[in-house]
């Protein structure tokens, strides 16, 4: 049916950078289902649904800076792809699974450097050095979290979680940064934690 056979082409396309580590065994997921925004639950819809970087939005959110841990590594050329987790650096708690697909020949300078380096999470990067681009979320999804994974990320087996699949586009619209984000179950305790900052000139209804 076509409408099947378009959703796993999208699937394999918005997905590959986790794909790339190998399905059950490699990306820690399964059971993946495209949602629209509008039924993301909160607090997943006020973190996922908006065109910002996830690092800037996550550590607004929970109120501290946040640090990268590399799960896996593996470069193609000029490219850099990743499985990594986002930790808040005080509390140590994982805000963001993810995968990340970077193409260096797009990158200079101390933004490919320090991208290289991978000490730093990509959007606190790219906000500290100035690099002018865009955030272009392409779809939402729900997922189910394998054993290992869902102990590191504090959620029980097999429960849904959310996230998007990114983009990360230069000037002219060329890609330099393909990303898969999920989120951890909220947390009803603990590190305190507040809403996105809104940027200014934003309307009050935007998520």
């Amino acid at each position: 049916m076509p409408g099947t056979l378009d959703q796993s082409k999208k699937l394999k396309e918005w997905l590959a950078p986790l794909l790339y580590f190998g399905g059950d065994a490699g990306s820690g997921i399964s059971g993946l289902h495209f949602v629209e925004a509008e039924d993301l639950p909160e607090p997943a819809r006020s973190l996922l649904a908006h065109e910002q970087d996830m690092t800037p939005t996550l550590r607004d959110y929970h109120r501290e800076a946040l640090v990268l841990e590399v799960l896996a590594l593996e470069r193609a050329e000029s490219a850099l792809l990743r499985k990594v987790l986002l930790r808040g650096r005080e509390s140590g708690q994982v805000v963001e699974f993810g995968a990340i697909r970077i193409d260096l020949s797009l990158l200079g300078g101390r933004v490919r450097e320090r991208v290289e380096a991978g000490l730093d999470p990509l959007g606190g990067i790219l906000e500290e050095e100035g690099l002018r681009h865009r955030s272009e979320p392409r779809g939402f999804f729900s997922a189910l979290i394998a054993p290992k994974l869902g102990k590191v990320m504090g959620a029980a087996p097999e429960t849904r979680l959310y996230g998007r699949c990114n983009q990360l586009t230069l000037e002219d619209g060329a890609v330099f940064a393909e990303i898969v984000e999920l989120l951890p179950p909220p947390r009803s305790a603990g590190h305190p934690r507040r809403g996105p900052e809104r940027r200014q000139g934003e309307e009050d209804d935007r998520t």
